[in-house]
């Protein structure tokens, strides 16, 4: 079961998650406003990216791909004690983005290496207590700003975020093919402008920085639709349904867990 049922009364590590420019850093940064003793790693994939001059995104390769994601699982699975730590992208993201390149062709990326992705997002995942996850919603637009490290390509943008919604789709349905089904983090999407993504993210932290599980969640009685944004199901349903990554990989992780119950 996701770790969104009250078994902790503070989260220990959270991560923000999202395709380019859709505002991860400023959320972050409005976190660290409201609960200042919540922590950052002191060094950040986009250091390891510099230091080593790793080619991303649509130059994507398998060395670059690995070694970001390596680092990744090694930082959220490092012990901090009893801080809160929040952290700018996870394993998960790093995943999309190899699929991404998979999908499209352009690189060295296999099945070899998405497969053993996926058995690192599900291990790691084990370590985070929730990720927010930042969707594209039709309603609020960000504007895309270019930096150093940012693709800025909004067809590359949203296709990335089609992958982000059809593997959290994944997790929620407890299929199996990107998570694990049990003792994985909860991934809570949050959407809308500066002030209404912290309101959802109030709905799961208190003020005291501790988290509200599942049987405390201030989302008991609330209406999402308060908040104007609430993605169109029915419509996200329907692009998964044709996401052939998804029929590639999920619908294998199945058949293997089929026959190793027989």
């Amino acid at each position: 079961m996701a770790k969104l049922i009250g078994t902790i009364k503070r989260p220990r590590k959270l991560a923000i998650s999202g395709t380019a420019n859709q505002g991860k850093t400023t959320l972050i940064s409005d976190i660290r406003s409201k609960w200042p003793d919540f922590i950052v790693p002191t060094k950040t994939y986009r250091d390891v990216i510099k230091e080593k001059g790793l080619v991303i995104n649509k130059q994507g390769n398998k060395e670059s791909q690995k070694v970001i994601l390596d680092f990744l699982v090694e930082q959220v699975k490092e012990n901090y004690g009893n801080k809160t730590v929040l952290f700018d992208r996870c394993p998960w993201d790093n995943l999309v983005y190899s699929l991404w390149l998979f999908a499209k062709g352009t690189s060295d990326i296999d099945e070899e290496f998405i497969e053993y992705s996926i058995d690192q997002v599900k291990d790691a995942s084990r370590y985070l207590d929730i990720i927010f996850f930042i969707p594209i919603t039709k309603h609020h637009k960000i504007e895309i700003v270019p930096d150093k490290l940012r693709e800025i390509d909004p067809v590359y943008i949203e296709e990335v975020d089609h992958l982000f919604k059809a593997t959290w789709q994944d997790w929620k349905q407890k299929a199996g093919g990107f998570f694990k089904k049990e003792d994985t983090a909860a991934i809570i999407e949050v959407f809308g402008p500066r002030d209404v993504r912290m309101e959802m993210i109030g709905m799961y932290i208190d003020e005291q920085g501790n988290f509200f599980g599942e049987d405390q969640s201030m989302l008991k009685d609330v209406d999402l639709s308060m908040f104007g944004e609430v993605p169109d199901a029915k419509v996200r349903e329907a692009e998964i349904e044709k996401d052939e990554i998804m029929k590639h990989f999920v619908e294998p992780a199945k058949t293997k867990t089929d026959k190793n119950t027989k």
